[in-house]
This record gives C-alpha cells, structure tokens and sequence, in this order.
C-alpha cells in the first residue's frame, strides 16, 4: 500500500483524502502494539471503570464512553463516542443451566458491513450449558467488548443473580499510560512496545513493560505489615510508618519499630525485617543493602547507626546490624531496650 494522502489536501481524484486515508492518519495518535500499524483499540479513561450495569429487567445500561477503533493495520481507526447513558435490552434468561451475554459497541461502516453507519451499542447471547462458553464477537469486525454477564437460569433482571465483568479494554494516546483494573487484567496484553507504560487502577502502581514482563516501576507510599523477627513490639508499642514505594523499578522501605511497655523483647540474633515484596536473588549473602537505620535509646537520648544487611540468601527478610563495629542486636547491643526505644529503617532494593 503506498503512502496516502495527507488530511486537509485536496485536488484530483487520485489526490483526493479518502475515508480510508483519514482512518490511516488516525492510527498516529493511539498507543502502538509490536505489530506495525496495530493500534491498542479501546476506551479513553474517564475516571469510571464500570461501564455496563445490570438493570430490575432483562436489559443493560451502557455509560457515556469515548473510544478508538480499529479492524487492523490496512484499516486504520475511528473515534466515536457514546454522548449518555444507552439501555440495550437482552433475551430472557434460559430455563436451565446458565448463559453468558457479551455487551459490544461496534462501528458500522456501509461500505464494509452494508446497512448503514449507524455505531451498534448491542448484546449477543451465548448458548445455554453447565459450563458455557463466551460468544464471538468475529461478526462484527472491529467491535469493541464492553463487558460479559453471566445470566443464570430463571433470572427476570439483570441487577440480581447474574455476573458482571468489566471487560472493556482502556486505551491511551501514544507515549501515556495505559489504565487496567487489575494486573491480571494487564498481564494479558503482552504485544506493548518496550518502555509502555501502564497503571493499575485497584492500587495506583505504575508499571513499565520491559519487552517480555509489566514491571512496577513507581507508585505512591503504600503501607505493609511489617513482622520483625526475634524483635517482639509488645502491648503498647507500634510499627510506625511500615510503608513502599517503587521508584523507577525499586522498592524503598520505610519502617520504624517502637517497643510497648509490657511483652516486648529483643529474643534473639539475629533481628530481621520483612521486605513488602520479594527482592531479586542476592548475589552476595550478608551484603549492605543501599540505605540504612539507627536504633534509638530514649532514655538515654543516644543514638546508633544500624545497617541493612542480605538475610543469607532470603528474598522475603533483611537483617539489621548496628555498625561501629558491625555486630548483631541483642537484648542488650547496642543498649538494654526498653519502652520506646526505637529501631528505624530506611533502604530500597531491586524487587522480584
């Protein structure tokens, strides 16, 4: 196929824009997959995720939408939007056994499909079964899937009984973030471009796919639960600021142990934290890891520098020494620990 005609051009026949050539020049502005002009068709996030929802009868509401469509490379893409709220009836629910629905939104084209080119807002019903199957959407080229519904037996509304999953794929222009649900939802699409950029909508994690795996790649603070080991907090105490974050594909930790006044103690050698998410193999057990802490005397007003050391080998803990020298913390090292003391964290690591 050569080169088409550029928007805004005109003169003969043969330099004059075509549908086609409009649809080509559309394919620029949405985020790319490995194949060469195969766009992510999809919607445009409008800060809802739920875009069908059941109804007291046999019919769906479709929200207000914006997407991109395309029927493949030699296609190009069209936009269209759906401006309000539409209602899209479906079929009784079967006697027996269950069904699933498929709600689409499909733009027609009559030279393509005939008819007309009236955009399609519509449901297809699968075939009832123990286990049934999903309907193909291959009858309407380029459809959209918005969501599936499994319609149990004997159901008269689709608000009660049945169940609705968000299906509808999120898009983006070129060069943003992609918006999924969930991870599960993105570790399916695995024909991004190496250094596209994603977002969980569930967590807020941001993730950047490295040409064979999504890798979270920053974030906000998110808080963990934090078990030390062989360092009990006791009634009374906390764990203050147990907290991660991602930075350009690292964790960094931020945790701070304060003990109770009853049942706390420090049992035994060596004292070791839980990491939020696992840590790639250390290369080298019993290695400083990038950061560091200190362990606080609060009746005493003194303070030691501790480091954060590899747990021979484990990817789920670190130990904590205190330096000067580097020696492990015991009931008494660096000082015999009592009420609100104080051993605080801060390092970051390559995760899993």
């Amino acid at each position: 196929m050569a080169a088409t005609a550029p928007l805004g051009t005109y003169g003969n026949g043969v330099g004059t824009v075509t549908p086609l050539a409009m649809k080509m020049a559309q394919l620029g502005p949405i985020v790319k997959t490995t194949t060469v002009n195969v766009i992510r068709a999809g919607l445009f996030y409008n800060g809802s995720s739920t875009i069908v929802t059941g109804k007291a009868n046999m019919s769906y509401d479709v929200a207000a939408f914006t997407a991109v469509c395309s029927r493949g490379a030699s296609a190009g893409a069209t936009y269209m939007a759906n401006d309000g709220t539409y209602n899209v009836a479906t079929t009784a629910a079967p006697g027996s056994n269950s069904r699933y629905d498929v709600v689409y939104v499909w733009p027609r084209e009559y030279s393509l499909d005939g008819t007309d080119s009236n955009p399609v807002i519509g449901v297809v019903q699968g075939t009832a079964a123990a286990s049934p199957t999903v309907p193909s959407l291959a009858a309407y080229p380029g459809a959209i899937e918005l969501a599936r519904i499994l319609v149990p037996a004997g159901v008269t509304a689709t608000n009660s009984g049945t169940t609705i999953t968000q299906t509808a794929p999120f898009t983006s222009v070129d060069g943003g973030k992609v918006p999924f649900r969930t991870t599960t939802e993105m570790n399916v699409w695995t024909t991004a471009l190496t250094n596209q950029r994603a977002v969980d909508l569930a967590t807020g994690i941001n993730y950047r796919w490295n040409g064979s795996a999504w890798k979270a790649w920053e974030s906000d603070w998110i808080t963990y639960t934090c078990t030390p080991g062989n360092f009990t907090i006791g009634t009374g105490g906390s764990v203050n600021a147990a907290k991660y974050r991602y930075v350009n594909g690292r964790v960094e930790v931020d945790i701070k142990l304060v003990l109770g006044s009853s049942g706390a103690s420090v049992t035994g050698v060596p004292v070791t934290l839980t990491l939020p998410v696992n840590s790639t193999a250390w290369s080298t057990a019993f290695m400083p890891v990038p950061g560091g802490g200190g362990a606080s005397d609060t009746s005493a007003s003194t303070f030691f520098p501790a480091a954060i050391i590899t747990n021979n080998g484990s990817v789920s803990t670190v130990r904590v020494y205190v330096n000067n020298p580097l020696v492990n913390i015991s009931s008494t090292v660096p000082f015999t620990w009592a009420a609100t003391d104080v051993l605080a964290a801060t390092f970051s690591y390559d995760p899993a």
